[in-house]
C-alpha cells in the first residue's frame, strides 16, 4: 500500500465550510455574546459550551429577526471561535483607546 493510498483512505470527509463572517455578523455575536451574559435565568455557574449555546440561539434570533438574508450559523464552536477573535480587537481598541484622555466636555465619539 502505498503512503498515497494510505492518506487518502485516513482523511474524514469534512463538511463544507460556512462562509467567513461578515462585519454584520461580528455585531450579531457581540449583541448575542452580551445577551446570553446578561442573563440572570442561568447566574454564572455555566460551562463555556452552555454559555456558547445560550448565545447561539440569541445569535439566530437576531440574525432572523433582523437580518434574514445573512447564512445560518449551526454551530456554537464557531460562535465562539469568531468571538474571541472580536473579543480580541476590541480589547486593543480599548486599550489604544485609555492612552488618550477624555476632555472635559468632549466624547468618544
Amino acid at each position: 500500500m502505498s503512503l498515497t493510498t494510505l492518506k487518502r483512505s485516513t482523511t474524514r470527509q469534512r463538511s463544507p465550510r460556512a462562509p467567513n463572517f461578515t462585519a454584520e455578523e461580528d455585531v450579531i455575536v457581540v449583541r448575542a455574546v452580551l445577551a446570553a451574559s446578561e442573563s440572570s435565568a442561568h447566574g454564572t455557574d455555566r460551562s463555556g459550551e452552555a454559555f456558547f449555546k445560550a448565545a447561539l440561539v440569541q445569535y439566530e434570533y437576531i440574525r432572523v429577526h433582523e437580518y434574514p438574508t445573512l447564512p445560518q450559523r449551526n454551530q456554537w464552536t464557531s460562535l465562539k471561535t469568531r468571538w474571541s477573535r472580536v473579543r480580541r480587537k476590541i480589547s486593543r481598541l480599548t486599550g489604544q483607546m485609555s492612552v488618550f484622555p477624555i476632555l472635559s466636555g468632549e466624547t468618544n465619539d
